[in-house]
């Protein structure tokens, strides 16, 4: 059976542009934080994503210390401001 894509049904979505930690390493991991800077220079709009579990510590550190570099070059927001009608999906409290 062909599965449908969310473009195909109208569905709004988002791709990565960046895997900290689908190697499981801290030397993968600061690589791929050092690589956003360098995306960054070419595109203020990134998808950058990293577990929680197994890699999360990694991920963590590593963030706390690349996060002011990224605020230099863009602002860090929710992924919902980047999805188009993402207001629509939104249930109230």
């Amino acid at each position: 059976m062909r599965q449908l894509k969310a473009e195909e049904l109208s569905i709004p979505y988002l791709e990565n542009n960046i895997f900290f930690d689908h190697v499981y390493t801290e030397q993968h991991i600061y690589k791929q934080a050092s690589r956003l800077i360098e995306e960054l220079d070419e595109d203020k709009s990134l998808i950058a994503i990293g577990h929680v579990g197994i890699t999360g510590d990694k991920v963590v550190t590593a963030l706390k210390s690349y996060i002011p570099e990224y605020q230099k070059q863009a602002d860090i927001v929710p992924l919902s401001l980047l999805l188009p009608g993402a207001q629509l999906l939104e249930s109230p409290l």
